[in-house]
Formats: structure tokens, C-alpha cells, sequence
């Protein structure tokens, strides 16, 4: 239902996403409603702004919005957080503001893009949504080079809660950018043909497949790195500041303003409360040469392993679906198959019995045929698809047999008594069914070689 989304206005358009399934109702549709897509598109577009399509104009792009349902709902975006969005190849900024809204004025947003045009475009359109709302947001800050160099200082070594490549990527390239995740962090970016997700847990990283997706490569040249300056905390960012950091800087800068009377003459005992001993405006100072996450204790060993039990739960949870939805294609496939090997038969045996009336028909009038195209290829035609009628009888005995056989080994298996006698019948079972498989795969098919051979020897004028 993707492409039949397309509405006359914004609000049409994602009352479409959500009625055909392709947005999920919640923060991520209210957001999709706040940021208008008209904003966004490339001048002289304006037209077909709510069509559900991609756009492009030069260098600025904007994805089919039912893709940026898939991206948005897999990027699992904290509403009102303090968390950090990196958006490489950022198109539009279209996709930048519908985070920044979900994320809250709290957060931190960073778009990177290779063309000064596609920059300018993004400032322009981001400048017309902020003024249109009337709410803060974080609004995201542009930086020009290849989303490919990311420098490994400032922000980048601290890394991103969330990150979102907007062109086609290279597995290999893929590996370097996750690298760049805060732990818990998301990625989301098209890999060759692939729309997939990585989770970041701990130093382990996790990838699943979203969608099949047809992106632009992400360019390689020209070459351009990216630094990213790390955040400086002062009075006016505090509130930007996780709250663990908050109330560790609460406390001591409360500290501070107590009072530490050292005895003359003699040591003090145990540790000295050093933020007793600077004053507040040294502290302030120290303050702004620490990140985020400076206050954040260290995971114990208790909380890493429920966090792997976790995922590992998670992971067999998923391994199960896709095992299910696999069973189920392989049947529909199988069914599929033994129609497709029905109607070969059907094809086979009316030209079979074609070619024995025209050989038959020959033979009343005395006519002695001659050379008949079209009767060698029908002979031609019956010799292929016996060879197809062939593979597909084997393919069907072999898995008889193999199903028959895993039935048979779980069966023994909840049995540990009369082992030999079991393993005796296993056989007995085995060889009736390969028996009655064989039986019933000749009987199905000797009608139809019947007619074959006969339409192949009146061909040949050997009856």
C-alpha cells in the first residue's frame, strides 16, 4: 500500500500512512503531522509535495514518506530526551525536524552533507518549520564534508543515541559508521539493497534486515572530513545535560559554597572533599571540559548480563518468527511447484495426444510427412519437460523421505525403552514409504510417459 498514500494535503497524507498500515499512530504520527513535507521539497514541486514518492531536484532529495515511516519506527526514538541524532546525507532536513520534534528541545541533532547547495536549501527550510511552530525544539546543526570521514574527536567519540544514513552504503562502510553509536544507540541506513537496523549493546552489535530498498550510493569523493566540536557544558546548556549530570553538579556546586577548616599543623584524616575546597567559579570552569556521560556510572556485572539475556531473548524470539514465516513461504512455494508440475503433465499430454491424431491422421490419407517444424519442436518440448517431470518427482521423494525421517527420529526420541526394535520399525517405516512413494510417483506419471513415448515414436516413424 505505499504507493497509494498520496494525498492532497499534509494531514491527508498521513491520515493515509496511517490507514494503509504504514505508520503506526503516536509521537511518530503527531510529528509526521507538526513538520509539513511542502516545506521541505525543492522549489517548483510544491504540486506534488503530499504525493507519497521520493523527490529530487539537483542535489536535494527527499525520500517517499512511507520510507520514512520504515526508518522512523525502527529508529525507536525517545520522545522529550536528551538524546543526540546524527543524520548523514541529510536531503532536505525533512527527516531531521520530524526527529528533532519527537526528541524535544532537550536533545542534540547534527546533519552532514556533502553539497553547500543541499545545505543551504536544508537552513532555509528549517528555518520556515521553526518559525511556523510554536513550541522549542533542538534545532539541528548542518556541517559540510563526506558523511564517509568522520573525524574520531568530539562528538564522534562520544558517540550518537541515534544515527541515520541517507544514501546507500557499502557493508564495509556500514561497519565503520556503527562505530560511531553511544551504547543502546540505533543505526538506520540502507546497505547495498537493504534497509537495516543496528542496535549497539555494549561492543556488540546487532543487524537486522528492514525492507528491501532501492538509494543513491553515498559519494565518495570528493573527499572532505567531518569534525563535529563535542558540546561545552555552561549555565545556559546545563538543562541539555543528562540528569545524572545534573544532580551531580547540584551537589557540588552546593559543596562549594560550604565552608572547610583545615587543623593547623596536622593532616587531614581520610579523603578531602575537594569540592569543599575550590570555590564555584573553578568549578564551572572544570565543568566545561567534561561531556555528557562524565557522571554516568559504569554498567555492573549484574546489569550487563540481564542486558545480554535480554537481547539473546529477543534475538531467539526473532530467529522463531522469521523461522515461521520461512515455513510458510516454503509451503506456498511448494504448492506452487506442484501446480506449475500439473500443468506441465496437462501440456505434455495434450501434445502428446496432438501428435498421435496428426501422426494417425498422416497414415489414413498415405501422406508420408515431411519435415514439420513444429512437430519437432513438440517432440523437442516432451523431452525437456520429462526431465522437469523428474527433478520435481525426486525433489518431492526426497523430502518425503527427510520429513518421514525427522517425524520417525523425534518419535524414538521420546522413547528410551526397546531401543533396537524401534530403530528396526524406523527402517521397516522407511522403506514402506520410500515404497508407496515410488508407487505412487509411477502411477502419476505413467499415463503421461506412455503417451510420450508413442508420440515420440510416431514422430520417428518407428510405429
Amino acid at each position: 500500500m505505499a504507493w497509494y498514500s498520496s494525498g492532497n494535503s499534509n494531514a491527508e497524507l498521513v491520515d493515509n500512512l496511517v490507514e494503509n498500515g504504514l505508520l503506526s499512530p503516536g509521537v511518530v504520527e503527531a510529528a509526521f503531522r507538526s513538520v509539513d513535507r511542502a516545506l521541505f521539497v525543492p522549489n517548483g514541486y510544491e504540486s506534488v509535495a503530499y504525493e507519497d514518492r521520493p523527490l529530487k531536484e539537483g542535489n536535494v532529495h527527499l525520500s517517499a514518506p512511507h520510507i520514512y515511516c520504515a526508518v522512523l519506527e525502527n529508529l525507536e526514538l525517545v520522545p522529550n530526551s536528551r538524546h543526540s541524532f546524527l543524520n548523514l546525507g541529510i536531503g532536505s532536513g525533512y527527516l531531521s525536524c520530524i526527529c528533532s520534534h519527537i526528541l524535544g528541545d532537550k536533545s542534540q541533532s547534527f546533519g552532514v552533507d556533502i553539497h553547500s547547495d543541499v545545505l543551504n536549501h536544508c537552513q532555509a527550510a528549517i528555518s520556515n518549520w521553526v518559525e511556523s511552530i510554536d513550541y522549542a525544539v533542538a534545532t539541528p546543526i548542518l556541517y559540510q564534508g563526506n558523511g564517509l570521514e568522520l573525524s574520531n574527536e568530539g562528538e564522534c567519540r562520544l558517540g550518537f543515541d541515534r544515527i541515520y544514513v541517507g544514501a546507500s552504503i557499502t557493508p564495509h562502510d556500514l561497519k565503520n559508521i556503527q562505530g560511531f553509536l553511544a551504547p543502546g544507540g540505533i543505526l538506520v541506513a540502507p546497505v547495498d539493497d537493504r534497509l537495516v537496523q543496528v542496535k549497539r549493546s555494549s561492543n556488540k552489535f546487532v543487524e537486522k534486515t528492514i525492507t528491501a530498498v532501492h538509494f543513491a550510493p553515498m559519494l565518495t569523493n570528493p573527499s572532505h572530513s567531518v569534525y563535529i566540536p563535542a558540546s561545552t557544558w555552561n549555565v545556559s546548556t546545563h538543562h541539555m545535560y543528562p540528569d545524572v549530570f545534573q544532580s551531580s553538579v547540584k551537589e557540588l556546586l552546593l559543596c562549594s559554597r560550604s565552608q572547610y577548616v583545615q587543623p593547623a599543623k596536622k593532616e587531614p584524616v581520610g579523603n578531602v572533599n575537594l569540592a569543599c575546597v575550590l570555590p564555584k567559579e573553578v568549578w564551572i570552569h572544570v565543568l566545561s571540559f567534561t561531556h555528557k556521560r562524565w557522571f554516568e556510572p559504569s554498567p555492573s556485572p549484574e546489569e550487563i548480563l540481564a542486558a545480554e539475556l535480554s537481547r539473546e531473548k529477543d534475538l531467539r524470539a526473532e530467529a522463531e518468527e522469521q523461522n515461521q514465516e520461512l515455513a510458510r513461504q516454503n509451503e506456498v512455494l511448494k504448492n506452487e511447484r506442484n501446480h506449475y508440475l500439473q500443468l506441465i503433465q496437462r501440456i505434455r499430454r495434450d501434445t502428446a495426444n496432438a501428435l498421435v491424431e496428426q501422426r494417425e491422421a498422416f497414415l489414413m490419407q498415405g501422406i508420408v510427412p515431411r519435415e514439420d517444424p513444429l512437430r519437432d519442436a513438440s517432440v523437442e518440448l516432451l523431452r525437456e519437460t520429462q526431465n522437469t517431470l523428474n527433478i520435481g518427482r525426486n525433489y518431492n521423494l526426497s523430502m518425503s523421505f527427510y520429513e518421514e525421517s525427522e517425524d520417525e527420529r523425534s518419535t524414538s526420541d521420546n522413547s528410551e525403552m526397546d531401543i533396537e526394535e524401534d530403530d528396526d520399525m524406523e527402517d521397516l517405516d522407511l522403506n514402506l514409504t520410500m515404497s508407496l512413494s515410488m508407487e505412487a510417483g509411477n502411477n502419476q506419471n505413467n499415463r503421461a510417459e506412455r503417451s510420450t513415448h508413442r508420440a515420440v515414436s510416431f514422430a520417428n516413424g518407428e510405429l
